[in-house]
């Protein structure tokens, strides 16, 4: 007996959705490679940011506790250098002191603050910040109360030394050329040095792409930049004479 089978209950296999072409397995492949790897890369600059993080919090506590332990520390023998109290910054009278008592004075407190910059970029590997700063706070009244009392008193002498001059008979005609040839030859060196101290600021701003800023920048040309200014005090008298 043969039985037949009806074609309509034949069970058709459906076509494999299977992708055979070469070149879009390759392309998929491809994205799939590159999907990783940049899930990769995400991943190790999320590790490095981490890192850094860490270290930076790390740095920053350093920081804080240097400063927590050693500005307080530093303030205390400064204060002892100059032989004065922590409070003598701040109401200590500077009225009846002589001008070169001051311009000493000054450059003492400078050096001071100096040296704390300078330990504190040997330990951090940079300059202090203005907050960083804060514990020196005494010391920067101080210097400041004493540049205040060096420009009062100049400007007191120098009412007082043209008060004088109005009342004195004009200078004679050979002090006049004693002060000229004089003149000539202190203008002479000052431009020197002008020039001088114009080359050096141009070097050290391409050696260290960035303009003069701190005390130490001028380190190398200090004696030359304090007779600059010597020179021009002195000239600034003698064009008074001529």
């Amino acid at each position: 007996m043969q039985i037949l089978l009806n074609p309509d209950f034949i069970k058709k296999e459906e076509p494999s959705n299977i992708n055979t072409n070469p070149s879009k397995i390759a392309k998929n492949n491809s994205l799939a490679y590159s999907s990783a790897n940049s899930l990769n890369s995400i991943d190790s600059e999320n590790k490095i940011i981490t890192k850094k993080s860490k270290v930076s919090s790390e740095n920053e506590n350093q920081q804080e506790n240097w400063v927590e332990k050693e500005a307080g520390r530093m303030l205390i023998e400064a204060s002892k250098r100059l032989g004065l109290s922590v409070s003598d910054f701040t109401k200590k009278s500077l009225e009846n002191v002589e001008l070169n008592w001051l311009f000493a004075e000054k450059k003492r407190v400078k050096n001071e603050l100096k040296l704390y910059d300078s330990s504190f970029q040997n330990s951090h590997s940079r300059m202090p910040t203005r907050t960083e700063k804060e514990p020196m706070r005494p010391l920067y009244i101080y210097y400041k109360r004493l540049k205040s009392q060096i420009e009062k008193k100049e400007s007191t002498d120098n009412k007082l030394e043209i008060a004088g001059q109005k009342l004195q008979p004009p200078p004679s005609t050979s002090l006049q050329q004693e002060a000229k040839s004089q003149l000539e030859i202190l203008r002479k060196e000052k431009n020197e040095l002008k020039e001088k101290l114009h080359r050096y600021q141009v070097e050290f701003m391409r050696n260290y792409n960035r303009k003069i800023r701190y005390g130490k920048d001028i380190a190398p040309v200090e004696k030359e930049y304090e007779r600059y200014k010597e020179l021009k005090s002195e000239i600034s008298r003698l064009e008074s004479i001529c």
